[in-house]
């Protein structure tokens, strides 16, 4: 009975000192498997939403006319925040100037508002701009959205079509592509018709 008792005391600190040491190993393992970098919380990446106000003033400083006004109408944030006074709207009518493109005329041109400036023609020509109709349109010009060389937009067969409709008939197409397709349609017409004429003239003949 009293070697039944010793052993039951000698087999109990082993099994304490093993129940002692499994935590012990555990709480080892949870800083190693928090350190990876698979379970660290990702980090939203920052937006032009979440710039603090100051880098949104420097932001707007450096903007033309026609982007610093796409900016203002994002938001309230931005409308309150975005000054597109006389002197922007001065600044982009003299860089047209010297960049040789078209201009609304001097007694149509009201610079009191945005409201006011944006009709007639300056709204024409900011969709004009918009679409990459004026991008490359003489030789060095480049894209005058992004700044570059050239310009992937202007290359494409439907701002040709338009460019050419503009300098050889005098025919602004920018309202909309539906405009565009009716335009084509006009065009492709005429040709269809020639082709059945001619070939109807080559199958009398024969």
């Amino acid at each position: 009975m009293v070697s039944l008792l010793r052993q039951a005391v000698w087999r109990s600190p082993a099994g304490t000192k093993a129940n002692n040491t499994r935590p012990a190993s555990s709480d080892q393992d949870e800083p190693a498997a928090a350190e990876t970098p698979g379970l660290l919380p990702a980090r939203p990446k920052p937006t032009l939403a979440t710039l603090p106000p100051e880098i949104h003033l420097l932001i707007a400083e450096y903007l033309t006319y026609p982007d610093a006004l796409s900016l203002k109408h994002t938001n309230r944030h931005f409308y309150h925040l975005v000054n597109t006074g006389v002197k922007l709207k001065v600044d982009w009518l003299m860089e047209r100037r010297l960049l040789h493109l078209e201009c609304p005329s001097d007694s149509r041109c009201d610079l009191g508002s945005d409201v006011r400036f944006c009709r007639g023609s300056v709204k024409l020509l900011m969709q004009r701009r918009r679409e990459h109709i004026e991008c490359e349109s003489r030789p060095g010009l480049g894209c005058l959205i992004y700044g570059t060389r050239t310009c992937p937009h202007a290359r494409k067969l439907k701002t040709r079509v338009k460019r050419w409709l503009r300098v050889f008939l005098g025919y602004d197409v920018v309202a909309g592509s539906s405009s565009v397709r009716w335009v084509l349609l006009l065009l492709v017409v005429p040709l269809l018709l020639s082709w059945v004429w001619l070939a109807a003239l080559m199958f009398l003949r024969a």
